[in-house]
């Protein structure tokens, strides 16, 4: 009874010291069967299957590409920065929760090739994650709404959930070396430790050893610490029927999707990323749009019929009403003889690409949409505006997009100042950048880390030392002789001490 008691307490202690979840809010995905599509924006890219290339067979068996959940990251983050020894992200399982609110694995299997990028900073581009159409329809919409070509997701690492057995393969075989790689791991591997020689990735998670003739021992570090020890190995008949047991797995919280409500404010605080960013549009009586122009000062453009109607699309359709609970604008319009009123408000999705809303569906239109306005005079053909209205039950659709029609003096000049959606539920997740996707210097979690560079929640999981190593500044310093076990240890073992002195 008190040992079960006491495995109790070291496996609810261990649980509650993992490191939460960093949720990277600034990624998109793009679906693999519509690439050619993104040109119509400037952008040419295709997959480069730089993980399994080189391993023979590699891809039947991938568990990523036999299941068909494999996908391509930019080059700059294949290879985990940390310290002087970066870790291979091949075979890592990325968890992205977009639109359907189904957080959905996908293994990265490689990277892209970019050709084209008209107007786009390789910024831009490192937020771009490349997957096959059956999973980009789960993340995205699993309804005929869809985003057909890209999509916003929260991005985080994860353990991959379906890998039961790691595959150890002989890759390359010399004289007195043999390379060898991992298949189907939980979580990217770091250093391979034979016969207390540590030995860490030449490139795309392979590792060059010793080839030893006889059976050895051989231990595998995660890059988070985990421990896995391989028994009675022999390099020289290493293949694909050499199935091992994993690591065990570390569960964590999923992230929230949470798409910006920063829709527009007149100063250089607002969101510029072409796949992140509210864009802004004047709808002619023919239904083609006129995009419009932001600034720091004002959204401004100028009234050329009786009725105008302004616009706002987000380029992910989204669940409008579970995120948000209200629209507000406040505008300025001058040169009229009175103010301009409210004649009607629509929310609906149209094309990420076209350059019209005639195919446009509008969910909610009408009596839906009742705003509050307040209007104010602040001189002579001058007003202010004011108007909100919050978003209806009956828009519960996936939507991306909200047009206001006013009536108006033909003549009237419009200057916007502000556009907020008010999110319908407070989050306490981190709202990380891509930042967070990388260690930098650090080869390991420090304690006191506050780290300028990283927003608190987002300071990325660097991993852990291996034993009698300890963890100072971010890196890994030999342990003291007299104290190599970490505090978590000490803690316990006081803990346990004190529960068997009360029990007695």
């Amino acid at each position: 009874m008190l040992l079960l008691l006491l495995y109790f307490i070291y496996f609810t202690f261990a649980l509650a010291t993992e490191s939460p979840s960093v949720c990277m809010n600034q990624f998109f995905i793009v679906n693999l069967g519509h690439l050619k599509d993104m040109s119509s924006i400037g952008i040419t890219v295709s997959p480069v299957d730089s993980c399994l290339s080189q391993i023979p067979n590699g891809t039947l068996h991938s568990l990523g590409v036999t299941k068909n959940v494999e996908c391509y990251i930019h080059e700059s983050f294949l290879e985990i920065q940390n310290g002087p020894n970066g870790v291979s992200r091949c075979g890592e399982c990325l968890e992205m929760t977009g639109p359907s609110i189904i957080p959905t694995q996908c293994v990265v299997t490689g990277t892209f090739k970019v050709t084209q990028s008209d107007g786009f900073t390789e910024d831009d581009l490192k937020k771009m994650i490349l997957v096959p159409e059956n999973l980009f329809t789960i993340v995205s919409t699993p309804t005929l709404q869809s985003n057909t070509h890209f999509a916003q997701v929260t991005l985080r690492e994860s353990d991959c959930d379906t890998n039961k057995y790691t595959t150890i393969k002989v890759v390359e075989k010399h004289e007195s070396t043999v390379t060898i790689t991992f298949l189907n791991q939980i979580f990217p591997i770091k250093s391979v430790l034979i016969n207390d020689v540590e030995y860490f990735h030449t490139t795309f998670g392979r590792f060059k050893v010793p080839l030893i003739k006889e059976k050895i021992v051989m231990k595998t570090f995660t890059f988070d610490g985990r421990v896995a020890i391989y028994d009675n190995i022999n390099l020289n008949t290493l293949d694909y029927d050499n199935q091992f047991n994993q690591i065990s797995e570390n569960k964590r919280e999923s992230c929230l999707f949470i798409p910006s409500n920063n829709v527009y404010v007149n100063n250089s605080n607002r969101e510029l990323n072409y796949f992140f960013k509210w864009s802004f549009h004047k709808v002619n009586p023919d239904l083609s749009i006129i995009s419009l122009k932001e600034t720091d000062e004002s959204i401004h453009f100028t009234a050329d019929q009786i009725r105008t109607t302004f616009g706002i699309g987000y380029p992910t359709v989204i669940k409008m009403y579970v995120h948000f609970s209200q629209f507000s604008m406040d505008f300025e319009v001058k040169n009229c003889s009175t103010p301009p009123t409210y004649v009607f408000g629509t929310i609906g999705y149209g094309s990420q690409f076209k350059n019209d809303i005639k195919d446009a569906v509008f969910v909610c239109t009408g009596a839906n949409i009742q705003p509050l306005v307040v209007t104010t005079k602040i001189g002579e053909g001058s007003y202010r505006i004011r108007l909100k209205f919050g978003i209806p039950k009956t828009c519960y659709g996936y939507l991306n997009s909200i047009g206001i029609t006013f009536a108006n003096d033909i003549g009237t000049i419009y200057d916007v100042k502000q556009i907020d959606l008010i999110p319908k539920m407070s989050s306490k997740q981190a709202l990380c950048g891509m930042e967070s996707f990388t260690c930098g210097t650090y080869e390991c979690n420090p304690e006191n880390l506050t780290v300028n560079s990283f927003k608190p929640g987002c300071v990325p999981n660097c991993g852990s030392c291996r034993s009698g190593y300890v963890c100072s500044n971010g890196k890994c310093m030999t342990a003291p002789s007299n104290n190599i076990r970490d505090s978590t240890d000490s803690i316990f073992i006081f803990f346990c001490y004190a529960i068997i002195l009360f029990l007695l």
